[in-house]
């Protein structure tokens, strides 16, 4: 593994930013392996994770590689992209208060070329985005008396405590990432009695036993759900009774089955948050591991958009009702 960790790394400093599908079918590897491996080099800031997707992957590129990625995004730009840069640098600062939001989406798959922060106020994240030119503090400053002008004077106390806010909510995240790190989750054994001789249970007999049992609704939708998409489970841990579930499957492909971690996720209607889902992220990059994560309640806002931005080249988010 050491070998192709070196050659995938060796591939970007020779030839520039890439995304994973362009390194496996250079190298002829597997671009799930492809995938892990750079999700890890980003991780221990090796790389960098471009903002902007070439179709559905996003580039990945060394620091120093950046203007290179920049001219080759800059090359691709809609009229779209062009006219929410003009309308970004004619006014310095632009806020997704005050843009809809498909412009506000546009912005955010620029930032390779402009900078962006988070402003949070009352409990809700505002994203902005100011020139490339402007120190970020002068582009907090302009942001605040905008939200000023628009919302009122009992904006501004808020919006000058920010900065400060930003920090703790980053410091907050960074210890939660550490002790989930720290924290050994010792998985409860499912005893299950065999017979001398006798082969791993099958899918069938699995879903039986799921039946028999209430608490297991989910499961049972689950494993019928992997059943009629020619999923083969090869395990099954139990992390949390009732609650959380691991399996480990094999997935067909074009390339043959593959490895896949799922993580069944039951915890009442509350959806899945943004740690769960990071923390969910973190396993399947250490164990280069490609997961489906599937929730009976659906996931979070946050926990979206983190995905969406972090962990969509690794990990499958998937809903109850995307079983049906």
């Amino acid at each position: 593994m050491a070998r192709i960790d070196e050659e995938i790394l060796n591939h970007i400093r020779r030839y520039g930013p890439s995304t994973p599908v362009d390194i496996a079918q250079k190298l002829g590897a597997n671009s799930i392996i492809v995938t892990a491996v750079l999700v890890d080099a980003v991780s221990q800031n090796k790389l960098m994770r471009s903002k902007r997707k070439l179709g559905s992957m996003k580039y990945y590129f060394y620091p120093d590689q950046l203007p290179v990625l920049q001219k080759k995004i800059a090359d691709m730009l809609t009229p779209q992209d062009k006219e929410l840069l003009q309308k970004l640098m004619k006014e310095n600062v632009v806020g997704e208060f005050e843009i809809r939001p498909e412009e506000a989406t546009v912005l955010s798959n620029l930032e390779d070329l402009v900078g962006g922060f988070v402003l949070d106020f009352r409990g809700t994240p505002l994203r902005c985005w100011y020139t490339p030119d402007m120190h970020e503090t002068k582009a907090r400053e302009i942001a605040m008396k905008k939200l000023t002008v628009r919302f009122g004077g009992a904006v501004a106390k808020a919006v000058q405590e920010t900065k400060t806010q930003d920090q703790k909510i980053i410091e907050q995240l960074a210890e939660q990432k550490v002790e989930r790190v720290e924290k050994t989750v010792k998985p409860i054994p499912v005893k299950v009695e065999r017979k001398r001789g006798r082969k791993r249970k099958t899918v069938e007999e699995k879903i039986r036993e799921v039946e028999a049992a209430p608490i297991n609704d989910f499961r049972n939708i689950v494993y019928h759900w992997l059943e009629k998409n020619n999923i083969d489970i090869e395990s099954e841990k139990l992390l949390k009774t009732g609650k959380e579930v691991e399996l480990e499957v094999k997935v067909p492909t074009p390339l043959g089955k593959q490895t896949y971690m799922v993580r069944i996720l039951d915890s009442g209607k509350k959806p899945v948050s943004q740690d769960d889902v990071s923390s969910i992220g973190m396993v399947a990059v250490s164990r280069r591991t490609p997961v489906i994560i599937i929730s009976m309640s659906g996931f979070a806002k946050n926990a979206k958009k983190y995905w969406e931005k972090e962990l969509s080249d690794l990990v499958l988010l998937v809903s109850k009702d995307d079983l049906d």
